[in-house]
């Protein structure tokens, strides 16, 4: 927030050439930022006083109009206990949410600061904001401490770096590189998380991932393509409450009750976050809710020592006040995820309490916290410092819903072509509310989805199982290795398919003897929406829509597979499939997929009766021949299929060979007809291909 009677942050900004959009750097000129942020008369260039560098630097905090708890000193929650000073989770629910509902103000307003010096030239303020509790989407627990770090260069007093932290350490925190700022840094929190994201344009109160407008973003992260079906985005947590999505929140349980009813809790519902924004279950809701609110801006906070106007003036104190604390404790909360198998597994989510700030390693090494690797090389460059390297493990993706009906998109075929688009059951859309990430091994982390988009930095490299959820939504599960330079995009290029509980039909495979080592689901229309190693060893089981028609494959360990169709009658809440692999399964499987091209072939042929070519002559040779042709391969591949069954592998070979001939045929001659548009030419030549690939496969 800027004084009125001096320039704003914007102007400051732009009369120094400071960012003009998403990864560029800008340098502010000294004489723009002399006058706010000259050094103290009582100390020279390199040389600062801890004190005066944290009030120089002392953020405006901006909150969402839902919050329940907000910066405090924990002081008066400790205790001794066993020879240690403890904050326990119950006494500072109990204290702060008492006093805050029967007062109405928030208690004891405190913000702590620790000044660490990383080299002479550059020391980072450390601001730690200490929460009573957290409730937000996907985590929740007792106590919360978050941190900003403004890295300032004592030479001129200029910030050089913001780093906003974010849920965990696998989330990528919100940063800035040169925010020329020659006011206050001005810091958002999550409601209810307390994640902070840095606000560094003039879009007050508000956070903006990308430029847009010729407004400048608040993040300078590093862009990653997230999926194939959007453009880059920086990879950086963000706030979901100005980033378009609904964002619900959960309930706690503890004992198998929510929290609020709890005996050892003495506030009731009302202490917690709203009703209206929370739901109880993910799995108990047929479909997404959609009243949940949108995030609305609340509270604005700052420093008592400032000349700036806020709802709430806050004291500032050095940590070293509070680090005589020894523990925050709490009992485990539960939040249970749905992992897909024969049975739903029930994974728990929890964070039992938090680490005390100076026993964190960015406490001393504030390094430790700078989470993108563009910003640790430009510090790097300019102080001298050795900190390569960064956070490069991540995994990335976007979340979409499979919806019935053509209103969305078509992954697998032209649906600008209605021909085609009026063939489809299926299509792809938005999710209407943002869903919720879970990844483990070996510790979990779950994350919101900011318009459908996700990301998760310094994952360990080794084999992990991510749970795609949200309210009213089937769970998703898959397993993949991490470990590389460049991000691991989940799902199918990135994209992370789920489908609404009303609609949803289980898909599960009983592997029998045979273990599953991938599986492949295809729509004839919206395309592949799952591929992957199964979320359990041998086990699979994935969620469709009931109204798409799909192509199941299954490998195993082998590298043997088998092939399915799967088409969900409307009463079908569960459709399981006897693992085989090998021939038969191949050639059954093209006898059933071979059998549904020739049917969409006569209907495209019917669409297209009644319309004349140039010279009025309808292209009855097409209209005959293409479904014959699927037909013909048909024929043959019933007969590869009984003697696949017989066990003569020869005479089999010998008609899926015949198939492949014939399929070639199809292809060629689609190549050359004039009769279809060129969506549904693609489209029969995909099947065709398809069907092909999987004929030579089943001849090895």
């Amino acid at each position: 927030m800027s004084d009125e009677s001096g320039p704003s942050r914007r102007t400051l900004l732009k009369a120094g050439g400071a960012v003009a959009g998403v990864g560029a750097v800008g340098l502010l000129g000294a004489e723009v930022y002399e006058e706010a942020t000259a050094p103290p008369p009582d100390t020279a260039a390199g040389e600062y006083d801890p004190a005066a560098l944290a009030e120089q630097f002392a953020p405006d905090l901006q909150f969402g109009a839902y919050e329940k708890w907000f910066p405090t000193d924990p002081r008066p929650y400790a205790e001794q206990r066993d020879g240690e000073r403890v904050v326990d989770g119950f006494a500072a629910l109990n204290g702060y949410s008492g006093a805050y509902l029967e007062t109405g103000e928030p208690p004891a307003p405190t913000v702590f600061y620790n000044v660490v010096e990383v080299t002479p030239a550059l020391v980072a303020v450390q601001y730690w904001f200490y929460y009573a509790f957290d409730q937000f989407t996907v985590n929740f627990h007792w106590h919360d401490w978050e941190v900003l770090q403004v890295f300032v260069d004592t030479d001129d007093r200029t910030p050089v770096l913001l780093s906003a932290s974010s849920h965990s350490r696998k989330v990528p925190n919100n940063e800035f590189l040169d925010p020329g700022d020659g006011d206050t840094v001005a810091v958002l929190s999550e409601t209810g998380s307390h994640s902070s994201a840095t606000n560094v344009n003039e879009e007050e109160r508000t956070f903006q991932r990308l430029s847009v407008d010729g407004v400048d973003a608040d993040v300078t992260n590093d862009l990653v393509e997230a999926a194939s079906t959007v453009g880059e985005f920086p990879l950086a947590y963000g706030l979901p409450r100005d980033e378009g999505g609904r964002l619900p929140f959960v309930m706690p349980e503890l004992d198998g009750m929510p929290l609020y009813d709890h005996p050892d809790v003495e506030v009731g519902r009302e202490a917690f976050v709203a009703p209206e924004a929370t739901v109880r279950s993910l799995t108990d809701l047929a479909r997404p809710p959609g009243d949940i609110p949108e995030r609305e801006p609340g509270a604005t906070w700052v420093f008592e020592g400032s000349d700036r106007t806020g709802d709430v003036a806050y004291a500032l104190e050095p940590t070293t006040e509070v680090e005589d604390i020894d523990a925050f404790a709490g009992p485990q909360l539960s939040f249970e995820f749905a992992v897909p198998g024969f049975v739903e597994d029930r994974v728990a989510s929890h964070i039992t309490t938090t680490e005390t700030p100076w026993t964190q390693p960015r406490y001393e090494n504030p390094l430790a916290d700078v989470t993108d690797a563009s910003h640790r090389e430009a510090l790097a460059d300019r102080y001298g410092l050795d900190i390569s390297g960064g956070f490069a493990d991540a995994v990335v993706g976007r979340v979409e819903e499979l919806v019935g009906g053509t209103d969305g998109r078509l992954r697998g075929a032209d649906g600008s072509d209605d021909t085609v688009a009026g063939a489809a059951s299926v299509s792809l859309s938005a999710t209407e509310t943002e869903a919720l990430c879970l990844l483990e091994s070996p510790d979990p982390t779950a994350v919101p989805t900011a318009r459908g988009v996700f990301g998760l930095v310094d994952v360990a490299e080794q084999d992990h199982r991510l749970t795609v959820n949200g309210p009213g939504y089937a769970p998703r599960s898959e397993r993949f290795p991490v470990g590389g330079d460049d991000p691991v995009q989940a799902g199918v290029e990135g994209n992370v398919t789920l489908v609404r509980n009303d609609a949803a039909v289980k898909v599960r495979a009983d592997p029998g003897d045979t273990e599953v080592a991938r599986t492949r689901l295809t729509d004839d229309f919206a395309g592949r929406i799952y591929d992957a190693t199964p979320p359990t060893d041998g086990e699979f089981a994935v969620y469709v829509h009931r109204e798409g028609s799909y192509s199941l494959e299954l490998e195993d360990e082998a590298g043997d597979t088998g092939a399915y169709r799967v088409d969900p009658d409307e009463s079908d809440e569960q459709v399981t499939v006897e693992v085989e692999t090998g021939q038969a399964s191949l050639a059954s499987y093209l006898v059933d997929y071979l059998a549904e091209s020739a049917r969409l072939a006569r209907e495209f042929e019917s669409e297209e009766s009644d319309d004349e070519d140039e010279d009025g002559d309808r292209g009855g040779r097409s209209r005959e021949s293409v479904a014959a042709k699927f037909d013909s391969a048909k024929g043959a591949a019933e007969r590869a299929a009984e003697f696949a069954s017989e066990g003569d592998r020869k005479q089999a070979n010998e008609q899926l060979s015949t198939v492949v001939e014939r399929l070639n045929t199809v292809v060629e001659f689609l190549q050359d007809d004039a009769t279809f548009s060129a969506a549904v030419v693609d489209l029969l030549t995909e099947r065709a291909e398809h069907a092909r690939e999987k004929a030579r496969a089943a001849m090895r």
